[in-house]
């Protein structure tokens, strides 16, 4: 056997990307089992390689030494251009794949797939049978979904990738063979049906420097193909919260409440978001897949977080999900386990516009009822997802968040806290007195006798400085900003926080003054 180099199979997928999955997956099972136009195919039956068998075959987690989820589902798949969305929103647009817990048959045929062929009427076949037939119009659709741009021979790089390509084979035209007398028996051919497009008639040349003679190992497959499995790993050490940290114990204590959510509120640099962050880690058991972050901002739109139409190749649109309905998905196979969709900045937008119909029905009570999106799509809301969300209230893109949406959603205040400034500085190394007049003027920036709310500053803002020098730096370079604008029409205001900012440094050394010098009088002449 000779093995294709994983930098090849990165080529291949980068090909893949840029077409449909359910263009490419669905017509695949179907050529392998023979569907035609001319007879009713049942792909399950017994002389028939039944599309789970054969799904498993080319698109298991296995084949790169991935372990099965809880239920044993371990599908993997190459980025199609319709996984890219899932891949960029959960942080992994460097992988080259993607490892589901939802089964590749269910996926392919949910209503985006096979049911939306049939309802089309591109194939025959009653909903949830075997048997299947292709009707006139699936060849001019399939084309116009999957152009004369796509190459088969890059998908056959994707079904040899973990297992080999037999000595023998020294060709594509010698490979296509043997993918199809595998399946189809000796001799066995794809029906004519697919041949527009199943084919290796592209020119792309056979090279014998693609290939390698030695497996690479499954840790090589996971380190190239899916990087992002050492990052999940590496975020294992970055939950520095427990069990028993007072603001995790109160979201969980808020949640059993009945909330949906719950929204950290407060000054910039008061650690929302990184308490939010920390948190959903907690809730998901750190489990990536379970865990969404979105941000939200001035142009941020139902479109963005709900469904959305995006554009097709060649022209056209398609109607996609977008966050909160991916989330619901995994969420209804998450066995009950806890889901979150971190939304950072949340009044930065205008919320209720943003979750649109969803907004009722992120309400605990009316969690799992069913209901219309504008597009027609009937949806519901899985109790398992929570929402935990940052906010500061005075930046806000609109004038009030959503009263409706406030009310689902419990508030935790973060507010600047100077015994964590006080003791990230002294560990910092920080000298102790300058530590002491650095809190005098934390305290009064964000002390009840300052009417300014928009003076307030966090602790964070302080956490890169180790000495004066650095606390010069943090001035110039940010703070004398924030404060002219939160002083913009008080003057008086900005004066006086300058003033008490120059206390924090230690006043040039005075020269001491030159010894007095006794006058000598004049001598007098005898």
């Amino acid at each position: 056997m000779k093995y294709f180099r994983i930098e090849r199979i990165k080529l291949a997928i980068e090909h893949l990307q840029k077409f449909h999955s359910k263009w490419v997956l669905i017509p695949l099972v179907f050529a392998v089992n023979g569907v035609n136009s001319a007879d009713e195919t049942n792909i399950t039956a017994q002389d028939q390689p039944g599309a789970d068998e054969f799904l498993k075959q080319y698109f298991s987690g296995s084949l790169m030494g991935l372990p099965a989820f809880e239920r044993g589902v371990n599908t993997l798949r190459p980025r199609f251009k319709d996984l890219l969305g899932t891949l960029r929103s959960s942080g992994k647009e460097d992988d080259y794949v993607l490892h589901q817990r939802v089964g590749l048959w269910a996926n392919a045929y949910s209503s985006r797939g096979y049911r939306e062929m049939r309802l089309k009427g591109q194939i025959g076949g009653a909903e949830g049978s075997s048997k299947f037939e292709l009707k006139a119009s699936f060849v001019p659709a399939w084309q116009a979904a999957l152009p004369g741009t796509f190459y088969f021979e890059e998908l056959l790089v994707w079904l040899y990738a973990f297992t080999g390509v037999p000595d023998e084979v020294n060709s594509w035209d010698e490979l296509f063979v043997h993918f199809q007398e595998k399946h189809r028996g000796n001799g066995g051919r794809f029906p004519a049906e697919y041949a527009s497009r199943f084919n290796v008639n592209n020119g792309i040349p056979w090279d014998p420097a693609d290939f390698q003679p030695q497996r690479p190992t499954d840790e090589e497959f996971q380190a190239e193909l899916m990087p992002s499995l050492q990052r999940e790993a590496d975020a294992q050490a970055t939950i520095v919260v427990d069990e028993e940290d007072p603001i995790y114990v109160r979201v969980r204590e808020l949640l059993d409440d009945g909330f949906a959510g719950v929204i950290f509120t407060g000054p910039p640099g008061t650690s929302k978001s990184w308490y939010a962050e920390q948190v959903g880690r907690m809730l998901t058991d750190n489990e990536p897949d379970r865990l969404r972050f979105v941000q939200f901002h001035a142009s941020y739109q139902y479109e963005d977080f709900v469904e959305g139409f995006v554009p097709k190749d060649g022209g056209g649109f398609e109607l996609l999900p977008k966050h909160l309905l991916e989330m619901c998905e995994t969420a209804a196979s998450s066995d009950g386990k806890l889901c979150v969709i971190v939304i950072d900045e949340l009044s930065r937008s205008d919320p209720a516009r943003v979750f649109g119909e969803a907004l009722t029905y992120i309400e605990r009570t009316k969690r799992d009822r069913k209901f219309r999106l504008a597009s027609g799509t009937e949806v519901s809301i899985p109790e398992n997802i929570v929402f935990l969300a940052t906010m500061n209230p005075m930046d806000r893109g609109v004038d009030e968040v959503d009263a409706a949406l406030e009310r689902r959603f419990a508030k935790i205040a973060m507010d600047p806290d100077s015994d964590n400034l006080r003791s990230y500085l002294e560990e910092r190394g920080m000298a102790a007195d300058l530590v002491n007049r650095l809190m005098g003027f934390f305290k009064h920036v964000n002390g009840a006798g300052n009417k300014n709310q928009m003076a307030k500053v966090g602790h964070t803002y302080f956490y890169g400085a180790r000495d004066e020098q650095g606390l010069h730096r943090l001035w110039q370079n940010q703070l004398r900003f924030l404060f002219e604008k939160a002083y913009r029409l008080d003057q008086e205001g900005l004066d006086e926080v300058e003033r008490r900012w120059g206390k924090v440094f230690t006043p040039p050394p005075v020269a001491p003054a030159a010894p007095a010098t006794e006058e000598v009088p004049e001598s007098t002449p005898q």
